[in-house]
């Protein structure tokens, strides 16, 4: 799971990503779905620290120290292995258009867009 912040790409494995979606995420009804977009919530930064040390543990702290509530925040379900490769920018790009209010939806297409140029 890749976790994507206004600065910062957080990369989690299997342990790390199941411990963030039970204390972090907000799953749907099934109890086990969550939204890719994500927002910032009053107890989002408790909700992190409180999680067992692991894995990413400190990067998301760090990352997350940067957001206020009502930011948003995207929780990608891929691996990216070069955070400085084509779909990495795609994905900075779709956190950084939801933030200006575009839906997860509406900001695809101008983020392929600016990908293009």
């Amino acid at each position: 799971m890749e976790i994507v912040t206004h600065s910062k790409m957080v990369s989690l494995g299997l342990l790390s990503r199941d411990l963030f979606i039970a204390h972090v995420l907000d799953a749907d009804e099934d109890g086990k779905t969550y939204d890719a977009l994500q927002v910032v919530k009053e107890d989002t930064h408790g909700r992190i620290k409180s999680m067992p040390p692991g894995d990413g543990y400190n990067s998301l702290v760090e990352a997350f120290d940067e957001m206020k509530v009502g930011d948003k925040f995207l929780c990608i379900d891929a691996w990216i292995f070069n955070h400085k490769s084509r779909e990495a920018k795609f994905y900075r790009k779709v956190q950084e258009l939801c933030n200006s209010g575009f839906t997860l939806e509406e900001a695809i297409k101008p983020a392929n867009d600016w990908l293009k140029k």
